[in-house]
């Protein structure tokens, strides 16, 4: 009954802010509270600053999950860490002992990595730092692996070592790339000469009074809160994040400094006198840096250790950072024109914290002076952009084990239509865009631009959300659609007839030769349909040992996926060159047709690197 009556009281809160009016931080923490209690969060900080003052600070904690806070009380920050080791960067740019356009080769010799383009679009800093290096993301290898204290960076750089392959040119892709990150905490203890955790403390901690601020390797666990994380209905304690590669998500925090360092973000002349980066170098982290991005007028993305995303009711852009580690989620995000900066963290993991988020920046918003600025749409006849109609692919796929799956979702097509842009994604109806200015788009949903119309080295692409997309030819792409469709429903139908054929067998024994055949023909597409659901049902994050280690999940996936092309080639060998059908021609026929169906399945899976030794290896 209690908590109907606080979620009563949320929503009139909520409503209260739809009329622009403020809320006193009492209501504020009672909102926040039922947020939290909602979603079983054990604990969590918040805090709201403007450049020289706290405007909101609370601790919530319950003791029903025996975890008192106390002062000094750490959470995991993940991702987070990534904006110190931006932070850092730039400071030895500021120092002239590095340069943004440094290349990766040339910085580190000894690190081996593959860019097919590196000739004519070399790895640099710049691209590490915005992730736009075309590398992988963390493998399930790496992943599962336990930190060792006596590793050395460049043995943690080597951990992830499979990962280092530019899949696109770099500067064309966003593709998150925590191994970018800390190669460039590798980076940062090569070129300081002093262990990366020691030089963020020394050089931006200290200076920050961020005196409660730290890194695993140097804390004791004594003063880490405990980390929560839900499996099916429960909530249960979650191991202490020991991430290889500090650099890229190890630092630990608390509200207090979470507060301060909000502050240096937002206040230039505390950025001016830290001796960490000048106000100038903080006004170039927040903007974009690709050379793609620049040169066609794109608006929004991950510039240098943040990236932007709106909040509120007004789609207000903030910068920001989110981090989720193991039994943690927080964010940080602030913005200079409304002189306010957010930090929440909550000691559960997977859970969004943008209802915190959104109430908070509703609240402050409705209080400040600056109005966000309404786009409108141009009059403008499109015709000019008609060469940008077309079939379009994304790029933005590495580290995607499923991409075989995914490969036929991630297009698009554009139309231009008078004054407005079409675009229709797989299977969903055209949506509308209305053009802002110069290549710029927006949909009736949203008040932000959300899609560019770009060029990459004279042809087509485009920019949607933060995804870059390419043309690519109609034809090959509805002819394996089509091709795709055929297998799935060669697959379905085999499965009926084996079914049908099952049943018949008790009382019609001379059926038995065409169920084996049916088995022999239907087998690779059972094969592939089991190891993907065995590895769909393991993906999670707190799944991932089942696939990374020797269990049965892994080798049952390792047998099904080596099995299915062996006997797709088996059956391909019994129907043609054994002839074991039936003698009926027609039967025949349209079993051979099922064969190609199935067999087309296995082709495009083997294409797309669904095979035993690479999910073994991966």
């Amino acid at each position: 009954m209690k908590l109907i009556k606080i979620t009563i009281i949320t929503l009139l809160l909520v409503t209260i802010q739809g009329w622009s009016q403020t809320l006193t931080n009492t209501q504020i923490k009672d909102s926040i509270i039922s947020i939290l209690k909602n979603t079983d969060t054990p604990n969590a900080f918040v805090r709201v600053v403007s450049k020289d003052s706290i405007l909101f600070q609370s601790e919530f904690g319950y003791a029903d999950k025996n975890t008192k806070l106390k002062k000094g009380s750490l959470y995991a920050m993940g991702s987070i860490s990534k904006t110190f080791t931006a932070l850092a960067i730039m400071k030895l740019v500021n120092e002239g002992k590095l340069s943004l356009n440094d290349k990766l080769k040339d910085i580190t010799p000894e690190i081996e990595f593959y860019n097919k383009w590196e000739a004519t679009h070399p790895v640099t800093i710049k691209h590490l730092l915005t992730h736009r290096s075309g590398f992988d993301d963390m493998h399930i290898s790496a992943l599962i692996k336990k930190r060792n204290t006596e590793f050395t960076t460049l043995e943690e750089v080597l951990t992830y070592s499979k990962s280092y392959q530019a899949n696109w040119k770099p500067g064309l892709v966003f593709s998150y790339s925590n191994p970018g990150y800390i190669l460039l905490g590798y980076i940062i203890e090569k070129t300081s000469g002093i262990t990366y955790q020691e030089y963020i403390t020394k050089n931006i901690l200290l200076p920050l009074k961020m005196n409660n601020t730290t890194y695993y390797s140097l804390t004791k666990t004594e003063n880490l809160i405990t980390g929560y994380q839900q499996i099916e209905n429960n909530i249960e304690p979650s191991d202490i994040p020991k991430l290889i590669g500090e650099s890229a998500g190890g630092i630990y925090s608390n509200g207090d400094d979470m507060a301060k360092f909000l502050q240096f973000l937002l206040n230039e002349n505390k950025q001016n006198l830290s001796g960490i980066i000048t106000s100038k170098q903080a006004i170039q982290m927040e903007k974009l840096q690709s050379d793609f991005e620049i040169s066609n007028n794109v608006l929004y993305g991950y510039s240098i250790g943040m990236y932007d995303l709106k909040y509120g009711n007004d789609k207000i852009n903030f910068k920001k950072h989110n981090g989720s580690i193991n039994g943690f989620s927080s964010d940080y995000l602030y913005n200079k024109d409304l002189n306010i900066g957010i930090s929440v963290s909550r000691n559960l993991f997977g859970k969004s914290n943008s209802d915190i988020i959104n109430l908070l920046v509703n609240n402050y918003i409705a209080s400040s002076n600056v109005k966000p600025k309404k786009l409108t749409k141009q009059a403008t006849h499109l015709s000019k952009f008609k060469d940008w109609e077309g079939t379009y692919k994304m790029l933005s796929n590495t580290n995607n084990l499923v991409d075989f799956i995914n490969a036929p979702l991630r297009t698009m097509q554009i139309k231009i239509k008078k004054d407005s842009l079409y675009v229709t994604r797989f299977m969903s109806d055209a949506e509308v865009y209305s053009h802002i200015e110069n290549n710029s788009f927006k949909d009736a949903n949203e008040s932000f631009t959300t899609l560019f119309l770009c060029n990459n080295e004279n042809e087509k692409a485009i920019v949607f959300y933060e995804d870059t997309l390419v043309k690519i030819n109609p034809l090959k792409y509805y002819t394996t659609l089509f091709l795709l469709f055929i297998s799935l429903v060669s697959g379905i139908l085999l499965s009926l007839i084996f079914i049908v054929q099952l049943l018949i067998l008790p009382f019609k024994k001379a059926i038995l030769k065409s169920l084996k055949t049916t088995f022999l023909i239907g087998l690779p597409f059972w094969l592939i349909l089991v190891s993907l659901i065995l590895y769909l049902s393991n993906s999670s994050f707190l799944s991932l040992n089942n696939l990374g280690n020797i269990t049965l999940v892994s080798i049952c996936l390792f047998f099904s996926t080596l099995l299915f092309p062996i006997f797709s080639i088996y059956g391909g060998y019994k129907l043609f060159k054994k002839q074991l059908f039936f003698k009926n021609n027609r039967f025949r026929t349209v079993f051979k047709v099922l064969f190609f169906g199935v067999t087309f399945l296995s082709l495009y899976c083997l294409y797309y690197g669904w095979f035993a030794l690479q999910l073994w290896n991966y």
